[in-house]
């Protein structure tokens, strides 16, 4: 747990299997976010869970300030790939501008790093993952602020969030802040990125996997 600021805001991973708090975190989310922005309640529940999926490490990430919850970051780490991926994040307006934000990611990443360590996946073993990886949208000022001040790439081809889970489907960047590795993905590792975000965050079946991969494909070379 990171210290106690002085404004008393403590910082903590979630018990995924505490489904009473998971629930509040899935109603704090569709409260800052919107609810065409959040899976279904049973879909994000899978997701949170770390029995889901054996190649897919997830954590819920809290602030909490006078007993209620003000922030939240869910971020996963991806066996195959060595990357983190944030899935959500959302801060209350009450504690904006108070670096609430920035210590969510701050305990994700280091939550991530330590998955990367501990991957029994690649028996070479790691210390850091690649890349922290997010999906935002374009004109959002996260999408400046991983440009601009965290030195993101960014693919370059139309990235679509899926239309599962309760999701509909909705044009996004796809952006890779390096933490390990300081140049661009190539274009296979890219590839197998997005493949294991469907895959492992999405579960997409086979045939709907073959759909998007390959609207990604055509748009890389229509760019």
């Amino acid at each position: 747990m990171l210290p106690i600021k002085k404004d008393s805001t403590h910082y903590q991973m979630a018990d995924e299997t505490d489904s009473s708090f998971i629930l509040n975190v899935h109603d704090f989310l569709v409260t800052e976010l919107g609810i065409n922005k959040v899976e279904s309640f049973n879909d994000f529940k899978l997701t949170t869970s770390k029995k889901t999926d054996d190649l897919i490490v997830p954590h819920v990430s809290v602030s909490i300030s006078s007993n209620k919850l003000t922030g939240v970051v869910i971020g996963a780490y991806i066996k195959t790939t060595n990357i983190g991926i944030l899935l959500y994040s959302a801060v209350h307006n009450s504690v904006r501008g108070r670096g609430v934000y920035s210590n969510l990611k701050s305990y994700m990443l280091e939550q991530l790093n330590s998955d990367s360590r501990e991957n029994e996946y690649d028996k070479g073993g790691y210390k850091l993952i690649d890349y922290l990886v997010s999906e935002v949208e374009h004109d959002s000022w996260l999408f400046k602020k991983y440009t601009d001040d965290w030195g993101s790439f960014v693919a370059d081809f139309e990235y679509l969030q899926p239309a599962v889970q309760g999701l509909g489907a909705r044009p996004l960047k796809l952006v890779l802040q390096p933490i390990n590795k300081f140049v661009p993905p190539s274009e296979l590792t890219l590839k197998t990125i997005v493949i294991e975000i469907y895959r492992r965050v999405y579960r997409l079946t086979n045939l709907e996997l073959t759909t998007y991969m390959n609207n990604v494909v055509q748009s890389q070379y229509s760019i």
